[in-house]
Parts: structure tokens; C-alpha cells; sequence
């Protein structure tokens, strides 16, 4: 199987790893590795796990943010398989931002209706 991922940023690349060591990836980027809205971005990327209400919020938020031209399926279904690819990586030790009491820092971005932000570095996760 041959797998083609447009973008390098932090999500076509969470996706990539997660590809089965069997799949032939190809990687299409704009022009280099660093050249990618995460890089550039000043945001972080969403987490909404452990909202009370299993991340529904996060589903409406993103598709009114779309402009209601979304498929909610789709959101939902990208939403609830990123939490758990989210909670690898902070499993795993990547270093997202915390509170003097080791908590993760969520910030408030864009049309996102609660704080559910993670940034590692301040600024540096797009």
C-alpha cells in the first residue's frame, strides 16, 4: 500500500507515525520540512479529551469555524482519534507547557469556545 500525506506540519506528521512500518509514505511539502503552518504558527493544537462533555464542543466549534460546511462525521471522527494520538505524545514525553504543579497549560485561541490549546515552548506548536 502507497500512502500520500500533503503537509509536514505536526498533524500530517502525528498521522505518518501512526501508519502501519509496512506502508510506503510519500510526504508532500511546499518546499522544506520547516515550511509548514506549524512551524509558523503561533497556536498550539487541540485537546479536548477531558472536557465534561467528551469533546462535543470542540466538534461544534470546529465546524462553525468552517462555516457550517464540514462534515460533522468527519470532525468528530478526526477530533476523538486525535485525543488519543494527543495523549500518546504527551505519554510519550513530548514536552507540552505545564503549571508549576506539572499541570498542562490549555490556552484559549481562534474560534475555539473553551481553553483546550496545548503549546510546548510558549508559541512554538502549530
Amino acid at each position: 500500500m502507497h500512502v500520500i500525506v500533503i503537509g509536514s506540519g505536526i498533524a500530517a506528521l502525528a498521522l505518518m507515525r501512526q501508519l502501519n512500518q509496512d506502508i510506503q509514505i510519500t510526504c508532500i511539502t511546499q518546499n522544506k520540512l520547516n515550511d509548514n503552518n506549524s512551524y509558523d504558527a503561533q497556536g498550539g493544537i487541540c485537546f479536548s479529551k477531558y472536557e465534561e462533555d467528551q469533546g462535543q464542543s470542540h466538534i461544534d466549534d470546529t465546524y462553525h469555524a468552517g462555516v457550517h460546511s464540514g462534515d460533522l462525521a468527519v470532525i468528530r471522527s478526526f477530533i476523538s482519534e486525535s485525543d488519543a494520538i494527543i495523549q500518546q505524545l504527551i505519554d510519550e514525553g513530548l514536552p507540552f507547557d505545564r503549571n508549576t504543579q506539572g499541570d498542562l497549560l490549555y490556552g484559549m485561541e481562534g474560534a475555539h469556545s473553551h481553553a483546550r490549546i496545548l503549546h510546548a515552548g510558549g508559541d512554538q506548536t502549530g
